[in-house]
């Protein structure tokens, strides 16, 4: 079974950048968003990494394994890493007899999926339809590609934080890379995308739901949390793309992970594969990336957002500390 390396933090923090850069490493291979192939249908066919010729057999794995999935254990295996209430046949409904609706169950490391931790309990239908799902998906990967390393960014905001011990109670070996962006860049990147969009930014919103992710993310994957992964690193993303070659070093000691031709590739500026990249900031460009800097924030983000996200520089600073 291969290892997942799983790129943990909020969106618009790198994520497909470095999910794209571990994916270079030999015998590894980078999947981006993967949980997003049970929300969105489409995202396969606007993904063009995922379009190329040479894709086409993972491709039409998973496509299989979505058609084969029927809608209700779709949606359970979705609602648990959204944490949304879910109905699965087979289960009793909540405080009665069992009907054919289903017990109402709860996903997430501290709601239902929990109980299906080896040793304690039993799993819910819910989570076995979750392991069973993504114990497939990762297969199909490793079977098409040859991966012993599989990179997964789906990243942690919101009730995604559930989605590395969810695959961790399926038996997974899984690493969580934890990326933490500085929160004035972050809010600048969101900024930018809701004005394409036309649509209203709520900076102290956003900047609520930075912190809440990464203080959830560090509670539950750091040492001895609830998460129970393999390994845990937090990598600032301003160092990592500002000097990445001892980045890296330390990082493939962390995860027990030799990333010696990664640095050299990266060293020589050698052109980067997107991979299997689903979903992400790259889906709609198959072409190899070169990794460099953005610091565009500082001159180009209005002064009133920099000031809201100053006030999460503290939390930064802290993560900061035990980063690599």
């Amino acid at each position: 079974m291969s290892q997942i390396v799983y790129v943990a933090g909020y969106g618009h923090s790198g994520s497909t950048i470095l999910g794209i850069l571990l994916g270079n490493a030999p015998g590894a291979l980078n999947l981006g968003e993967a949980n997003t192939v049970l929300t969105d249908p489409g995202v396969l066919t606007r993904s063009r990494p995922c379009a190329g010729e040479h894709r086409r057999p993972l491709r039409s794995a998973v496509e299989a394994l979505l058609a084969e999935l029927p809608e209700p254990h779709r949606a359970a295996v979705a609602a648990l890493e959204t944490g949304a209430p879910t109905r699965c046949a087979g289960s009793r409904r909540a405080g009665g007899a069992g009907g054919a609706g289903g017990r109402v169950e709860r996903g997430g490391v501290e709601g239902g999926a929990r109980r299906g931790v080896a040793g304690r309990g039993h799993p819910t239908p819910a989570s076995a339809a979750h392991h069973a799902f993504w114990s497939s998906f990762f297969a199909a990967a490793e079977e098409a590609d040859g991966a012993r390393v599989l990179v997964d960014s789906s990243k942690t905001a919101f009730a995604s934080v559930r989605r590395p011990a969810l695959l961790a109670e399926a038996g997974h070996d899984v690493a969580v890379v934890h990326l933490v962006r500085d929160p004035r860049a972050v809010l600048y990147s969101l900024y930018k995308k809701a004005r394409r969009k036309k649509r209203m930014f709520l900076g102290l919103k956003t900047l609520g739901a930075w912190v809440i992710s990464n203080l959830q993310t560090r509670r539950l994957y750091r040492p001895g949390g609830a998460g129970r992964c393999s390994a845990y690193a937090i990598v600032g993303y301003e160092r990592f793309v500002s000097n990445p070659l001892p980045q890296l070093g330390a990082l493939g000691s962390a995860l027990g992970l030799d990333l010696g031709e990664l640095q050299a590739a990266v060293s020589a500026e050698r052109p980067l594969e997107p991979g299997f990249q689903i979903n992400g900031n790259r889906m709609s460009r198959a072409e190899a990336i070169t990794l460099r800097p953005d610091w565009s924030w500082r001159t180009e983000a209005p002064r009133r957002l920099r000031v809201v996200g100053a006030l999460g520089l503290p939390l930064y600073r802290l993560l900061l500390r035990d980063a690599l």
